[in-house]
């Protein structure tokens, strides 16, 4: 896993949780992002998009918080 990657988080209404906040990660520190954002919200839809072309990462986007 490798660049840079802007991760929001979403409801199940498809409305942005992250408003007010910008996540932009490096590498495999999507996965400790990720995991933060489940922590903060529950049961939401984490959607991981690479920084430069805006292209969601496939193999681990869109992720469904538990």
């Amino acid at each position: 896993m490798s660049g840079y990657y802007n991760v929001d988080a979403y409801n199940s209404s498809g409305e942005l949780l992250t408003k007010n906040t910008k996540m932009t990660v490096e590498g495999s520190s999507i996965y400790m992002v990720r995991n933060g954002m489940c922590s903060a919200f529950p049961k939401s839809v984490i959607v991981i998009r690479d920084a430069k072309t805006g292209e969601q990462l496939s193999s681990e986007s869109p992720y469904q918080c538990r």
